[in-house]
């Protein structure tokens, strides 16, 4: 069994919407004003996106589905939402080993989920007080 694959799936089961904004603030050099920009500007490519990454799914097209959430992965971890860059991961490993399987069954829980922490980092803005808490 490959560790890192079953990292992967093990989180996309067990993890929450937690939000890691300090590991997220650190990346924007400690300025809220700078890591708010950032994850709005993730809410609102990726929100839009959502069609695009179901249709990918939905229509076959593995190589652009892959691309999409590998750029979930990657974009979700530099905010600090380490939960959903795993759960993206899951699914990006599944198609690269072609485990069709495992993408059947947690597509549309991974897109639940996804819409969910979109929903949810969209409430709410780091204070310059935070930053250090």
């Amino acid at each position: 069994v490959n560790k890192e694959i079953f990292m992967a799936e093990y989180e996309f089961w067990t993890s929450t919407y937690n939000l890691n904004s300090k590991m997220g603030l650190e990346l924007c050099d400690d300025d809220p004003a700078i890591y708010n920009e950032v994850k709005k500007a993730f809410y609102d490519d990726w929100s839009k996106k959502l069609l695009d990454v179901d249709a990918a799914f939905i229509n076959g097209d593995m190589e652009k589905y892959k691309t999409l959430v590998h750029g979930i992965k990657s974009a979700s971890l530099y905010i600090g939402g380490q939960e959903v860059s795993d759960l993206a991961k899951a699914q990006e490993f599944a198609v690269k080993e072609n485990r069709i399987d495992f993408l059947k069954a947690h597509h549309e829980e991974f897109m639940q989920r996804l819409e969910i922490f979109l929903k949810w980092i969209n409430s709410f803005e780091v204070e310059e007080n935070e930053k250090n808490s």
